[in-house]
Parts: C-alpha cells; sequence; structure tokens
C-alpha cells in the first residue's frame, strides 16, 4: 500500500506533467510562422543601492530590475519612463514615516530615463545627494510611467556626514 507521502508525490507528479502538457510548444496559440515576442516591466532595484550609507556630494547608481515576461506576436511596444527623486531628509526613521508620504520631494532627482517595455539591459539611474544634504533619513522614490499608468516605490536611504 502506497504511504500518504508517495500518494502526494504521485499526484503532485501527475498534475505538473498535465500542467507542463498543456503548456508544451504543440499547444501553442500562435500561429505558425509568427512568432511571440517578449516584454519586460522594470522595478527599483538591487539591496546593495539602497543600504548602504551614502554621504553628502555622493553620486550613487540605482540599477533597475528588469523581469521579462512572454507577449502575442501583435504586441505594440510602449514607452516607459523610470525616474527617482529623494525627499528633504528627516533625524529619524519614525519622523519620516509619520510624513505619511508628504514627505517633500525635489531635493535631489535622477535625470529620467526614457525607454520601452521591449528594452534589452536593466538601465540605471544616477542619483546624487546634494553636498548641503544633512545627517538622516531620506526617501527615495522610484517611479515607472507607462501607457498613462504610473507605479511608485519608497526606500528609506541613510545618509551620514564623512
Amino acid at each position: 500500500m502506497m504511504s500518504h507521502r508517495g500518494f502526494a508525490f504521485v499526484a503532485a507528479t501527475t498534475v505538473l506533467a498535465a500542467v507542463t502538457a498543456g503548456c508544451s510548444a504543440g499547444n501553442d496559440a500562435t500561429p505558425a510562422g509568427a512568432s511571440s515576442g517578449e516584454s519586460v516591466q522594470f522595478s527599483c532595484c538591487t539591496a546593495a543601492d539602497i543600504s548602504a550609507v551614502r554621504h553628502p556630494g555622493e553620486t550613487f547608481k540605482m540599477h533597475w530590475i528588469r523581469t521579462s515576461y512572454p507577449v502575442s506576436a501583435g504586441h505594440s511596444p510602449a514607452s516607459v519612463v523610470l525616474g527617482v527623486s529623494l525627499s528633504v531628509g528627516y533625524r529619524d526613521v519614525a519622523a519620516l514615516k509619520a510624513a505619511n508620504g508628504g514627505a517633500p520631494g525635489g531635493r535631489a532627482a535622477a535625470t529620467p530615463i526614457h525607454t520601452s517595455d521591449t528594452a534589452g539591459a536593466g538601465p540605471v539611474s544616477t542619483v546624487t545627494i546634494p553636498s548641503t544634504a544633512t545627517s538622516g533619513f531620506y526617501d527615495l522614490t522610484t517611479t515607472v510611467t507607462s501607457d498613462g499608468g504610473r507605479s511608485s516605490g519608497d526606500h528609506i536611504i541613510r545618509v551620514a556626514a564623512r
């Protein structure tokens, strides 16, 4: 008699085989001769980009993460604008969070990157901490704008005097 663990393995394997068969090239809805393409989405950044302590006057890079997914052959490329801005500084994280997204922006901003959802390499934004920045915690806001839609994210970075 098969154990509970053995039955679960056989059931999982059967489901996996059925799903794999349903996704195989033989069942592809793309007509013969038409190639399906790849589109990309961008999101903020590697952990190293935001975890390091930054310093007034420092220039650092924000590496956008590129995630690809398949699209149908008729997909039209969409323009994408990637942005990064830095708020004013706060003495501590609690004060920054108390601003509840009301942190004034415009302290610093990277040049917007204009790309598309079919672009190859992951873009890199460059941010310069103002030389007059005080020690504290700053709200780093990233934005992705495409086809009239916009998504954003916030990250806390620390700036300390050298």
